[in-house]
């Protein structure tokens, strides 16, 4: 049952130290975004497409390390923040988690409360950094298509036609928009239809 109130929930997070260092985490990720969103958006393309795929790394980066290395287990082992009942003899979180579902699903296994406390923290960590890992490859993903595609953009650009006298003469070309006159570039009104002209 959820908390409903300020000390229950105190005390929830108390019990649930892996969940407060996430929520700090997320936080963290959350306020530097957004101070960081007013330069963001005066980055040129290829800039917001590297970030993408740098904050994309930095996710995976930091699941993968925390789901299959002893970082994890061994800072909070060593900070006191597993919780009586954490499975024990187990390297990575990985591990820990299939341990705890081995245990949790098997019938004839008699879970204290203490028990199933610490293995529904581990079930916590582990589905938390799984959900960053596939976030971090998604941001990856975005940030290479938008690089590719800018890529090609440039080439497109770059295969466009030359520079002379007569492109400026179809740029400098205007049109009525009721009739179809040749207009001088500067015309406002059109003087076969009399009709008004938008400015460009």
């Amino acid at each position: 049952m959820p908390p409903t109130s300020l000390p229950e929930l105190m005390q929830f997070l108390t019990e649930n130290p892996m969940l407060i260092v996430g929520t700090l985490l997320l936080l963290t990720i959350i306020v530097y975004l957004s101070k960081e969103h007013s330069h963001i958006r005066h980055k040129t393309k290829t800039e917001r497409n590297t970030l993408w795929v740098g904050w994309g790394l930095l996710m995976i980066t930091l699941s993968l390390f925390s789901l299959f290395t002893t970082a994890l287990h061994l800072v909070a082992e060593s900070a006191n923040l597993l919780p009586e009942g954490t499975p024990t003899g187990y390297v990575t979180l990985y591990e820990g988690n299939t341990q705890c579902q081995d245990v949790l699903y098997d019938p004839q296994s008699n879970l204290t409360a203490a028990q199933q406390k610490g293995c529904q923290q581990v079930n916590y960590g582990f589905y938390s950094f799984l959900g960053l890992l596939v976030v971090g490859v998604l941001f990856a993903i975005v940030g290479l298509a938008k690089k590719r595609r800018g890529g090609s953009e440039a080439v497109l650009v770059s295969e466009a036609a030359p520079d002379t006298p007569e492109t400026h003469e179809l740029i400098d070309k205007k049109y009525c928009v009721e009739c179809g006159k040749q207009l001088p570039r500067s015309a406002k009104h059109c003087s076969e239809c009399g009709s008004q002209q938008p400015m460009r």
